[in-house]
């Protein structure tokens, strides 16, 4: 694990970013498999011809309801789209907790944001690629939210990463998993709590560099970065 100070995370961040990731039988245009796209770049393969228009009736093949609220970037492997979401459930989180939550965050950042008051259900799906039918759904954590979060975020705005053999999901506080692709669970790891001001929210998404998982953290305390072994989740 390395300590940085947020500048020099800033730049080994964006070096980590730009790197070419080299993913076993995938080509561009073909997979999404990380936020910003197989080479980070968030483009396209020069094949691709997306839809420049949407309506409810033209260039939409199918739509479907995901329970709870994610913003985090989907991804793609052959005929499947991963996600992250996190679900609310009906256990309440204690008033006065919720109030000390909140207590540092401004009368300007709460409006339209998200209050830590119910435990949530963090949540991977995966959803058949060509038709929208949900392949699995698991839980990967439930837990009473540390923070609240922005207006346009979640408390599952990391994007997921895969290598076309494991799923990387990093829910911040909420704990770092390496799944296989039909659900299993083959490790996991907590990376501590991330420490916001004003409830501002976390949004990491892991990249894969080598047999390495790379994850920054850049926050309000000793921000670091931690590089893990992608098949065992052992620091390297």
């Amino acid at each position: 694990m390395i300590l940085m100070n947020k500048k020099e995370l800033a730049g080994a961040w964006l070096t980590a970013a730009c790197i070419s990731i080299s993913v076993a039988g995938s080509a561009i245009g073909q997979t999404w498999s990380q936020w910003r796209g197989p080479a980070a770049t968030g483009e396209a393969g020069p094949d691709s011809k997306p839809p420049l228009t949407w309506a409810e009736d033209s260039n939409v093949r199918w739509k479907v309801a995901i329970p709870g609220r994610g913003c985090s970037t989907p991804i793609i492997w052959k005929d499947s789209i991963f996600l992250t979401t996190a679900v609310e459930t009906s256990v309440p989180v204690d008033p006065e907790k919720v109030k000390s939550l909140m207590a540092d965050t401004p009368e300007f950042a709460r409006k339209g944001g998200h209050v830590p008051n119910k435990v949530l259900k963090f949540v991977v799906m995966a959803l058949k690629c060509s038709d929208g039918t949900v392949l699995w759904e698991k839980t990967v954590n439930e837990k009473a939210p540390l923070a609240g979060t922005h207006a346009d975020a979640s408390w599952a705005s990391g994007s997921p990463v895969t290598d076309g053999e494991l799923l990387y999901v990093y829910f911040g506080s909420y704990g770092l998993y390496a799944m296989t692709l039909d659900g299993g669970l083959k490790w996991s790891k907590d990376l501590g709590a991330f420490k916001t001001k004003a409830n501002f929210g976390e949004g990491v998404s892991p990249v894969l560099c080598g047999d390495m998982l790379v994850v920054n953290q850049d926050y309000e305390g000793e921000s670091f970065i931690t590089a893990l072994d992608r098949k065992s989740g052992a620091e390297v």
